[in-house]
């Protein structure tokens, strides 16, 4: 039958009014689904506290050169340390440490001074 269009001579043969209706049907969904789209909102997270040693009202040259009198990293630590147990008690044990290093390196000393 020439005159009756059947569903294989409609994907064989191009056709440009269907193409354009899936083509403008998509388009609407794509849009539509996009402005529908709820926005995320991502909650507003505190600043975290600036140590002393980066304040912007710090006078010290230290902070403006690398080679400045202080030492930003010491700085740092020392304020870590005085807000947290567990960093004072490391630096206990370490200073505990670097004695008993003394203790036992005395008698050398001694004799390496003495030759």
């Amino acid at each position: 039958m020439p005159g009756i269009k059947t569903s294989h001579s409609l994907l064989t043969k191009p056709n440009h009014a269907c193409m354009r209706l899936i083509l403008s049907t998509f388009i609407v969904l794509l849009m539509l689904s996009a402005c529908h789209r709820p926005a995320k909102v991502q909650p507003q997270q505190p600043r975290p506290h600036t140590p002393a040693a980066l304040e912007e009202n710090k006078s010290s040259y230290s902070t403006l050169s690398k080679r400045g009198f202080g030492d930003l990293v010491a700085e740092l630590y020392e304020e870590l340390k005085n807000d947290s147990p567990a960093l004072q008690d490391l630096d206990k044990r370490i200073d505990a440490t670097r004695q008993q290093k003394r203790d036992s390196t005395d008698l050398f000393t001694t004799f390496d001074a003495k030759n």
